[in-house]
C-alpha cells in the first residue's frame, strides 16, 4: 500500500488554458505562502527578482488573474517538508476549479473537505505518503480511487469508475452509474464482506484477490455485469453454479486452481453464447461444447485425456499447455484452434497446415509430437469458390469451398479491394465476405488474390456462368492449348471436357480461367481442316471450327464469338461464323442448336439425339463432382465410380485395405471386422494384432483394476500370465515383494529361527536377536518405576548389553532419577565455583551472600534507600543491584530516584528546548528561552516589533504586534510600520456653493495632521478653519461642477474620485422641462412643474385620453422571491428592476471582491397598517454582512423624503429598499460600488399598432441625473438624487449610466463609510403620447394600472438605493399578428 490514488471528477468541462497573467496580490500572496510553507519554492520559475510565475503551474483566469486551479506535482528534487496540506491553505483562493496535489502528505480533512464553490477536477495521489481509509462521505464525483476498511458512505454518487486497493468488498448500492469497478485484494481479505459483491452495478468488474486463500465461488450471486475478470483460487464446489441465466458476454478466471472442479469437470453452467477463459485449474473431464457454445480457452489446467471429436460450431477455440493426447480429429476444421503445449501426435488436418505459411496459425501448434508439424508441407487442396450476391446493393460474396482458411482479411478483389465485413458461416467452409472496394472493373469476371497460403494465388472467377469462348489455339503434337476467357478457375472448379472431331476426347492436363491445356494418347494427324472442337463446362457447351494440322493458325477471332447470331459456329482459321445443322433428329428431350449443329438436351437428358438420361452425380465435400481427383461420374446412372482410394456416394469417404491375415482373409476372418475408412482391423475379444492373427487372452485383474496391477508389471495377451516387476508378486502382480536382508553367513535373515516377510522385506527374528537382519544379540535393559524400559522417555537402551543409557535429563541405572544441569558460571564451573553450590536434581545454583544469577556469577549490591524507606524511592524506580545504583523511571532523578524530573518540549532538530542557548529545568518541565526565542519548547522566533506612539509598541490601541516576525498588524484605521499614523479616508462632503466658503469633510483622519492639506480638484481649500480625528474644516474657492478630494498629511496622500459637487445657487431642470408651454422650472429643487396635460419628470409626455396614451389602467407586478428581480409586464412588454451586484473596488479602480445579488435571497410577506404588501428578502455576503431587500406596493399616495429632498408616490406604486449590514472593507483606501439594472424585453402576444424598437437617453440637471428606456410607445425614466447619506450624513454620489437600448446598468459609486450608507434613485413608466389603447374593434384589452417603484437603501454598514417605478399601458388593438423579436435579457 505504498502508492495510492483518490481522484475525483465532477461531470463538467474545464481547462480554459494557461496564461501569462499575474494573480491579484492577496491571491499570489496565498500561493506563496503556500510554497514557502512546504519549501517547494524550487517549483516555480522567477519572473524577475521579487515575483515567482505562479500561473505557468497553476491556471489563473486570462482577464481577472484569479487562481482557477490549484496544481501542484512533488518531485524528487522540489524540496518538499512532508508536511500536511489542509483545507485552510486553499481557502485564500475562492475561485478554484480543480485541485491536483501528486505526491504530498494530505489531510484526512482536505480528502472529505466540501469547497463552499463547485470543484470541477479534484485529485491527490498521495505517493510514500499516508492514505486514510474511506470511512466518511465523499464529495459527489465520476470516479476515485481509494484505500478502505469498510463500507463506502457515499448518497447517490454520479461515479462512474471505481478502483480500490482494499482488503474487503464495500456495499457499493449508492453508485448507480457504475461502469468499470476494479479491486484488489491482500492476504487479509475479509471474507464475510463477499455479500457485498451482489450490491455492485458495474458492467465490467475486475477483481484480484491474493493466491493465499481459498475462497468460495460468489460470481454467481451478481447476475447484472456484463463482463468479469476474477484471479482468485477457488474452494471445492459442492454442485455446479447455474450461471445460463445470467446474460454475460464474457467471464475470465484466471488461477482458480486444483480445488475447482467436480469429478474434474469444470462446475459451471455458463451463459450461451458467451466467452469463458479458465486458467491454471485442474480437469480431467473434456468441456461439453454444446453449453460452451461462445468461445472458450482452458489453459494449464491439467487436461490429460485424448482429444475427442468436435461437436461445437464456428468457434475460437484455446486448448494451450494442457496434457492432451491423441490426435486432431477432421471435426475439428470447424473452429479456429489453439493448441499449442501438449503431447498430441499424428497429423494435423490440412485446413490447418494449409496456413502454416501464417506464423499465427503455426505457432498454435508448437510443442506437441506432430509428424507433418513443417511450414513448407503446402496445400494441394486448396479449392475456394466465390459466388456473387447479386440482391445485395453492396458488394458481398459467398465462399465456400475446400481447406479456404479462417482468415478473410488475407484475401483481396482485384489486387487492393480489403474485406472490410465477414459472417461465419461455418468456420473454415462457408463465410458471407464484404470488400471495402466497388466490384468488379471487367463486367464478366474479377480477381481475388489470396495471400495465404503462400505461395500467393490469384484467382479469376466468372460473373455468371458463360460459354467458355477460345480466342485462339496452338497445336503442338498431341498438345492443345486453348487461350480466351471462361475456361475453368482451376481444375476441378467446373466439369469440363473437349471433344476433337465429333469422338476425339482430349483429357484435360491443366486450366485457368484464360487458358486450356489437353492432350491426346495418340497421333490425331488423321484430322484436316474443317474439324469441329466440343468445349463444356458444366453443360455449357461451346463448338468452334479449326484446322487440326499443326503449323496451321487457329486464332482469328469472329465477331462477338458468333453469341449474337443464333445457330452459328466460329472459324477460328477465318474469323467467320457458320450455321450447322444437327447430324441427329433431337427427339422429343431436345432441340438442335444451329451454332453448334449438336441437339441441346434439357436437364435431364443427354447424348448426340437426347435419348440418353442425364443424372447429376453427388458433390463431395471438397464441392467437386465425385470429389474429384480419379474418382468418375457414370452420368447416366448418376453414381459415382470412386478409385482405389476412395468409397462412398460422393467418393469422399477414403478407402484404405485392411492387412491380410491368417487363411490369407482381411483381418483374419472370422468376427473381426475391417474399418476400410482408417484401414485399421477391430478384432473380435480373443484374437489381436494388425490382421487379427493373434491369439489374445485377458491377464488377471488387480486390487486396483488395472491390468497385472498397472505400474512395471507387464502382461502377455497372448498366454493371458502376468510377468510381475521386482517389486510385486502374485498372479496379478497386486502383492508387493521386498527381499529381506542377508544377514550372518549370507543367510536371509541371519537365518536359525529368524523368518523372512516377502511382502514388507522385513525379517521376524527369534528372542535372542534383533537387526533387520537378525545378526545382532538382545539383552533386556532395567525396568524404572513407571514399568518401562530405563524409565522410557528419551532415555536408551543398549539390548546389546543390556545398560540404560539416560537423556540429559535423567540419571541412575534404570534412568528413573531426574538430572539438571546446574548453569557455568564464571570460569566455566558450575555455579560459578566458590561457596555457591549446585542442586543436579533441581539444577539450580544456591549462591552465597555476595552474589546471584542463576549460575552466581553476578556480584550483589544493595541500592540507596529513598525518603520514604523504598529501596530507590519505590513507584517505577529500579534498581540495579549489581552495581548498587538506582535507575529512575521518567518521573524522578537522584542517586536515590526522589527527586522529582519532567522532561522539557522537544523544538527545532528534535533538541531539548530547541537546543542553542535555550535551557531546561528539569524539574519543573519549563524551557528558559534565550531572548531570540520563545514558545513552550523555544522553537518560535521572537522578534520585537516597532515602537510608536506614546512609547507603545505597534503604538497600542487595537493594533498588535506579531512577536514571531516583528511586524505590526495595524488596526485598520492606522498604517506605517509601527502603526503610528492615521489611514485616512472621507465618508461625507458638507460642500459649499459656487461661490465658494466653508466645506466640512467627514471620515477618519486621526490624531496626528502633520503638513496637512486639501485639494479640490487642483485648487487648495484654504485656510484649514478646524481638523479633528473626525472632520476637516477649510475655506473652498469659487467653482461649478464635480471634482476629486485629495487630503495630503503625514506623507499620506488620499483621493476620493467626483466627492466634490458644488451647490448651484439656481437650479437647472432637466431638459428645461422641454418648453414653457410644457412646464415651469422650480429652480430650488431644480424640478419641473408640468402643465396642458403635460408629465414626466420633464413634462415630454403628454395625456391623450382619446386613444388611451398617458393612462393609468391596470396593474400586473410580480416579485421573484429567489433573485429579488421585480417584473412589471403586459402581454407585450416585460420591465425589470433589480440589483446585480455589489463590488469592492481599490484604489486604483480594480476589483477586489464581488458579490451577486440575483440569487440566495429568503423570502417573506407582510403588510403594513395601510393594507400595503411588504415583501422581505434576505441574504447573508462575507460571514456576517446581512442583505435586506424590501419591496412595499403602495396602494395610496404617499410623501416620501431623502438628503432634503421630497416626493410623493402615487397610488399603484411600488417601493423598494435594499440594506447591507457589518460590510468589512480590505482595506480603508477601498470604495463599494452598486450595480443597479433598468432592462426591457419583448412579451409573445402580436400587436402592430404600439411597435416600436427599444432606445435609450441620459439627461441631467442640478441635482439629478436621468435616464430613459422607450419601447413601443412606453417609457422607462430614472432619476438618480446626487446625493448619498454616508455615516448619517448627506454626501455627493456619483452615477455612471451605461445602456445598449434594452437595458439601462447604473454604477453607483460610494465612498467608504463605517456606519451607515443611503441612496435614492428612483424610476417610473409612463405612456407615449402616440399610445394606442386599442388597434382594431376585435382586440380591446384592458391594461396595467400605473406601478411605482421607490427604492430606499438603510441599514448599519450598508448601502442603498431607491427605485421608482411606474408602469403604464401598452393597448393591443390590431388582431393581425405580428411576431415580435425577443430581446436577449442581461
Amino acid at each position: 500500500m505504498k502508492y495510492f490514488i483518490i481522484f475525483f471528477i465532477y461531470l463538467s468541462t474545464f481547462f480554459n488554458g494557461f496564461n501569462c497573467v499575474v494573480p491579484p496580490i492577496d491571491q499570489y500572496n496565498c500561493l506563496l505562502s503556500f510554497v514557502s510553507k512546504y519549501n517547494i519554492t524550487s517549483l516555480y520559475p522567477i519572473l524577475n527578482t521579487t515575483h515567482y510565475d505562479f500561473c505557468s503551474s497553476f491556471e489563473c483566469d486570462s482577464i481577472t488573474g484569479f487562481v482557477v486551479s490549484f496544481i501542484v506535482s512533488n518531485t524528487a528534487s522540489s524540496g518538499y517538508n512532508g508536511s500536511p496540506i489542509f483545507p485552510t491553505d486553499l481557502q485564500c483562493c475562492p475561485y478554484i476549479g480543480r485541485i491536483y496535489f501528486n505526491g504530498f502528505n494530505v489531510s484526512k480533512e482536505l480528502i472529505y473537505n466540501k469547497f463552499p464553490q463547485k470543484v470541477n477536477d479534484i485529485t491527490y495521489t498521495f505517493g510514500n505518503n499516508q492514505c486514510y481509509p474511506i470511512d466518511q462521505q465523499l464529495p459527489d464525483c465520476l470516479s476515485f480511487y481509494p484505500y478502505f476498511d469498510n463500507d463506502i458512505i457515499v448518497n447517490n454518487s454520479p461515479l462512474y469508475l471505481f478502483q480500490s486497493y482494499s482488503n474487503n468488498f464495500p456495499n457499493v448500492s449508492n453508485f448507480p452509474n457504475l461502469n468499470d469497478f476494479r479491486m484488489t485484494f491482500d492476504e487479509n481479505f475479509y471474507l464475510p464482506s463477499i455479500s457485498n459483491f451482489s450490491s455492485i452495478r458495474s458492467k465490467t468488474i475486475t477483481i484480484t484477490h491474493s493466491f493465499k486463500y481459498l475462497l468460495p465461488f460468489y460470481i454467481d450471486s451478481n447476475p447484472y455485469f456484463s463482463e468479469i475478470y476474477i484471479f482468485a483460487k477457488f474452494e471445492k464446489p459442492n454442485s455446479f453454479f447455474n450461471l445460463s441465466s445470467h446474460g454475460y458476454k464474457k467471464m475470465s478466471l484466471g488461477y482458480v486452481g486444483d480445488q475447482f472442479n467436480i469429478n474434474g469437470e469444470i462446475p459451471i453452467i455458463p451463459s450461451p453464447n458467451s466467452y469463458h477463459l479458465i486458467n491454471y485449474g485442474n480437469f480431467t473431464t473434456f468441456p461439453n461444447l454444446s453449453l460452451y457454445n461462445g468461445d472458450i480457452s482452458i489453459s494449464i489446467s491439467n487436461l490429460e485425456i485424448n482429444l475427442p471429436v468436435y461437436i461445437g460450431k464456428n468457434q475460437n477455440i484455446i486448448l494451450a499447455s494442457n496434457r492432451l493426447k491423441g490426435t486432431i480429429d477432421e471435426s475439428w476444421c470447424n473452429s479456429l484452434l489453439i493448441i499449442r503445449n501438449n503431447t498430441l501426435s499424428g497429423e494435423i488436418p490440412s485446413c490447418f497446415t494449409c496456413y502454416f505459411s501464417d506464423p499465427q496459425v503455426f505457432n498454435s501448434f508448437a510443442g506437441n509430437q506432430f509428424s507433418n508439424y513443417n511450414k513448407s508441407i503446402g496445400c494441394p487442396n486448396f479449392a475456394p469458390r466465390f459466388e456473387p450476391l447479386k440482391n445485395s446493393s453492396q458488394v458481398f460474396f459467398r465462399v465456400t469451398g475446400t481447406n479456404i482458411g479462417y482468415y478473410p482479411n488475407y484475401w483481396l478483389l482485384n489486387s487492393y479491394g480489403f474485406v472490410s465485413t465477414y459472417d461465419v458461416i461455418s468456420m473454415g467452409y462457408e463465410y458471407i465476405v464484404r470488400f471495402s472496394s466497388a466490384y468488379p472493373y471487367n463486367p464478366k469476371y474479377f480477381n481475388i488474390t489470396f495471400q495465404h497460403p503462400q505461395p500467393s494465388h490469384t484467382i479469376t472467377y466468372p460473373v455468371n456462368k458463360s460459354l467458355p469462348t477460345p480466342s485462339s489455339l496452338q497445336i503442338t503434337s498431341n498438345v492443345y492449348l486453348f487461350t480466351g476467357q471462361f475456361f475453368s478457375s482451376y481444375m476441378g472448379y467446373t466439369n469440363q471436357s473437349v471433344v476433337i472431331g465429333g469422338s476425339n476426347n482430349c483429357s484435360i492436363k491443366n486450366t485457368t480461367f484464360f487458358s486450356m491445356t489437353c492432350g491426346f494418347d495418340s497421333s490425331t494427324s488423321s484430322l484436316s481442316y474443317p474439324t469441329i472442337v466440343d468445349i463444356t463446362n458444366d453443360n455449357l457447351l461451346r463448338r468452334v471450327i479449326i484446322n487440326p494440322q499443326i503449323g496451321n493458325f487457329n486464332q482469328v477471332k469472329c465477331p462477338n464469338d458468333c453469341d449474337d447470331l443464333n445457330g452459328s459456329i466460329c472459324d477460328l482459321t477465318q474469323g467467320i461464323c457458320f450455321f450447322l445443322n444437327c447430324t441427329y433428329d433431337c427427339g422429343a428431350f431436345g432441340t438442335c442448336n444451329n451454332r453448334t449443329g449438336v441437339c441441346d438436351c434439357n436437364y435431364n437428358h443427354q447424348g448426340q439425339n437426347c435419348s440418353l438420361p442425364f443424372v447429376q452425380c453427388p458433390i463431395g465435400s471438397n464441392s467437386l463432382i465425385c470429389s474429384g481427383d480419379d474418382n468418375h461420374c457414370n452420368n447416366q446412372t448418376g453414381v459415382c465410380v470412386c478409385d482405389a482410394n476412395h468409397q462412398g456416394q460422393s467418393c469422399s469417404v477414403p478407402l484404405k485395405k485392411c492387412p491380410i491375415g491368417l487363411n490369407s482373409l482381411v483381418c483374419s476372418g472370422g468376427t473381426n471386422y475391417c474399418n476400410n475408412q482408417t484401414g485399421i482391423c477391430s478384432c473380435d475379444s480373443n484374437l489381436q494384432g494388425l490382421d487379427c492373427s493373434l491369439p489374445y487372452k485377458q491377464c488377471p485383474i488387480g486390487v486396483n483394476s488395472l491390468i497385472c496391477n498397472g505400474g512395471f508389471n507387464s502382461c502377455n495377451n497372448q498366454t493371458g500370465l502376468c510377468k510381475c516387476d521386482p517389486n510385486h508378486q502374485g498372479n496379478d502382480c497386486s502383492i508387493p515383494y521386498k527381499q529381506c536382508p542377508l544377514g550372518m553367513d549370507s543367510l536371509i535373515c541371519s537365518g536359525g529361527f529368524n523368518s523372512c516377510n516377502n511382502q514388507t522385506g522385513e525379517c521376524n527374528c527369534d528372542p535372542k536377536y534383533q537387526g533387520a537382519d537378525c545378526s545382532i544379540p538382545f539383552k533386556q535393559c532395567p525396568v524404572g518405576d513407571n514399568s518401562l524400559i530405563c524409565s522410557g522417555g528419551f532415555n536408551s537402551c543398549n539390548n546389546q548389553t543390556g545398560v540404560c543409557k539416560c537423556d540429559p535429563n535423567h540419571q541412575g541405572n534404570d534412568c528413573s532419577i531426574p538430572f539438571k544441569q546446574c548453569p557455568l558460571g564464571l570460569n566455566s564451573l558450575i555455579c560459578s565455583g566458590g561457596l555457591n553450590s549446585c542442586n543436579n536434581q533441581t539444577g539450580v545454583c544456591d549462591c552465597d551472600p555476595k552474589y546471584q544469577g542463576a549460575d552466581c556469577s553476578i556480584p550483589f549490591k544493595q541500592c540507596p534507600v529513598g525518603d520514604n524507606s523504598l529501596i530507590c524511592s519505590g513507584d517505577f524506580n529500579s534498581c540495579n543491584n549489581q552495581t548498587g545504583v538506582c535507575k529512575c523511571d521518567q518521573n524522578h532523578q537522584g542517586n536515590d530516584c526522589s527527586i522529582p524530573f519532567k522532561q522539557c518540549p522537544l523544538g527545532m532538530d528534535s533538541l531539548i528546548c530547541s537546543g542553542d542557548l535555550n535551557s531546561c529545568n528539569n524539574q519543573t518541565g519549563v524551557c528558559n528561552c534565550e531572548p531570540n526565542s520563545q514558545g513552550s519548547d523555544c522553537s518560535i522566533p521572537f522578534k520585537q516589533c516597532p515602537v510608536g506612539l506614546d512609547s507603545l509598541i505597534c503604538s497600542g490601541g487595537n493594533s498588535h504586534c506579531n512577536n514571531q516576525t516583528g511586524v505590526c498588524n495595524c488596526d485598520f484605521k492606522y498604517t506605517t510600520n509601527d502603526c503610528s499614523k492615521p489611514n485616512q479616508y472621507i465618508s461625507s462632503v458638507l460642500p459649499s456653493n459656487t461661490t465658494g466658503g466653508e466645506a466640512s469633510f467627514n471620515g477618519w483622519f486621526g490624531d496626528i495632521h502633520s503638513n496637512l492639506s486639501l485639494l479640490i480638484g487642483n485648487k487648495q481649500c484654504s485656510p484649514i478653519t478646524f481638523n479633528s480625528s473626525n472632520e476637516i474644516k477649510c475655506i473652498a474657492p469659487p467653482g461649478k461642477g464635480v471634482y476629486n478630494i485629495i487630503i495630503n498629511q503625514n506623507e499620506i496622500e488620499y483621493q476620493l474620485k467626483d466627492g466634490y459637487s458644488y451647490i448651484e445657487l439656481i437650479g437647472t431642470c432637466p431638459n428645461n422641462c422641454t418648453n414653457s408651454n410644457q412646464g415651469i422650472c422650480n429652480t430650488s429643487n431644480s424640478q419641473c412643474s408640468c402643465i396642458n396635460d403635460y408629465y414626466s419628470f420633464d413634462c415630454s409626455l403628454k395625456k391623450n385620453n382619446n386613444n388611451g396614451g398617458g393612462g393609468n389602467t391596470g396593474n400586473n407586478s410580480t416579485v421573484d422571491p429567489s433573485t429579488g428581480i421585480t417584473n412589471f409586464t403586459d402581454s407585450q412588454v416585460n420591465f425589470q428592476i433589480y440589483f446585480k451586484n455589489l463590488f469592492e473596488i481599490d484604489f486604483n479602480g480594480n476589483i477586489i471582491n464581488k458579490y451577486s445579488l440575483k440569487s440566495n435571497w429568503t423570502f417573506n410577506k407582510t403588510k403594513d397598517n395601510q393594507t400595503n404588501n411588504i415583501y422581505k428578502l434576505e441574504q447573508t455576503i462575507q460571514q456576517s454582512c446581512q442583505i435586506i431587500s424590501t419591496i412595499e406596493e403602495v396602494s395610496t399616495s404617499k410623501e416620501y423624503s431623502f438628503a432634503g429632498s421630497t416626493f410623493t408616490l402615487d397610488a399603484g406604486s411600488i417601493k423598494l429598499t435594499i440594506s447591507i449590514s457589518n460590510y468589512t472593507y480590505k482595506s480603508n483606501l477601498n470604495t463599494l460600488q452598486l450595480q443597479l439594472i433598468s432592462s426591457v424585453d419583448d412579451q409573445n402576444e402580436e400587436s402592430n399598432c404600439n411597435t416600436k424598437e427599444s432606445s435609450t437617453n441620459e439627461i441631467s440637471s442640478s441635482s439629478f441625473k436621468y435616464i430613459k428606456i422607450s419601447k413601443d410607445n412606453r417609457v422607462l425614466q430614472g432619476r438618480f438624487i446626487n446625493k448619498v447619506l454616508s455615516d448619517g450624513r448627506s454626501t455627493y454620489l456619483s452615477t455612471d449610466i451605461k445602456s445598449d437600448g434594452n437595458t439601462v446598468v447604473a454604477t453607483l459609486n460610494l465612498p467608504h463609510f463605517v456606519n451607515q450608507s443611503i441612496i435614492d434613485p428612483d424610476f417610473s413608466v409612463l405612456l407615449d403620447t402616440d399610445f394606442k389603447s386599442e388597434c382594431n374593434s376585435e382586440n380591446n384589452r384592458k391594461w396595467l394600472i400605473p406601478v411605482s417603484v421607490i427604492v430606499p437603501v438603510v441599514g448599519v454598514s450598508c448601502i442603498g438605493g431607491i427605485l421608482y417605478f411606474i408602469y403604464i399601458k401598452k393597448a393591443i388593438e390590431n388582431p393581425l399578428k405580428i411576431k415580435l423579436k425577443t430581446l436577449l435579457r442581461k
